[in-house]
């Protein structure tokens, strides 16, 4: 076993509170498991400016980005590997989508008016066809 990957299953045991990272959990009891790996995360984020990152708001995007066809259960390892591969620019533009349908179901914009908003006209058109 080379230096890196046993540095890393260590890092990985000590984060997991010594949880089996193969094991099959709920987004509940995962949230809980990898909270340490969401908010180092964060924090690497808020490093480089992204004042926003929040472990919350990370564990939001990568449930609706990257899990969105799970079943509610998810293996602990695949949880920490996706957090700590979240690309700084991936989620901000999440962030800046969410954004815009919050702001556009307060001012009454209808689906079609958000993803113009999102996309552009020509995307929109093309989804169409």
């Amino acid at each position: 076993m080379n230096h890196m990957h046993k540095e890393r299953l260590v890092s990985t045991t000590r984060w997991t509170g010594g949880e089996c990272v193969n094991k099959e959990m709920s987004f509940e009891e995962a949230f809980k498991v990898a909270g340490p790996a969401l908010v180092s995360k964060a924090q690497e984020l808020q490093l480089y400016g992204y004042d926003s990152a929040t472990p919350e708001l990370l564990w939001k995007y990568i449930q609706t980005k990257k899990w969105k066809r799970e079943q509610g259960e998810i293996r602990i390892h695949r949880a920490i590997n996706d957090i700590l591969t979240i690309k700084a620019g991936d989620f901000m533009n999440f962030m800046a989508n969410q954004e815009y349908r919050s702001f556009s179901v307060g001012n009454g914009l209808n689906d079609d008016e958000v993803e113009l908003l999102l996309y552009g006209e020509q995307n929109g058109n093309l989804n169409k066809s």
